[in-house]
């Protein structure tokens, strides 16, 4: 039997989940899914070997909740401290559990 990790609980709105909206680049048709945003930030180095700080936005959601022709290169716009921030969806990650972690780039 398979694990479905896609628990409704885990996808609360009082809890860890927000609504954003995804937008599909191919009509500019809007749906409201629901996830947990992330933007943690990590340590790195530039091309001249000096440290620098830089995040990787990820949003992670049902696979089923992901909008009909919905893809990389549609937009996702999440509200991040009351403010809509609009970020391009450079990959979708599907895993075997109804979740999706979608690999985010801000615009």
């Amino acid at each position: 039997t398979m694990l479905n990790l896609a628990n409704d609980a885990f996808f609360n709105l009082n809890d860890f989940a927000s609504t954003a909206t995804w937008r599909l680049a191919s009509s500019s048709d809007p749906y409201v899914v629901t996830g947990v945003f992330t933007n943690d930030f990590f340590s790195g180095f530039d091309e001249l070997n000096a440290p620098v700080s830089t995040s990787q936005p990820q949003f992670t959601m049902k696979t089923s909740d992901i909008p009909t022709g919905g893809k990389e290169e549609d937009t996702l716009i999440i509200p991040v401290n009351n403010i809509d921030q609009t970020y391009l969806v450079k990959i979708i990650e599907r895993d075997a559990t109804n979740v999706s972690l979608l690999i985010l780039q801000r615009q």
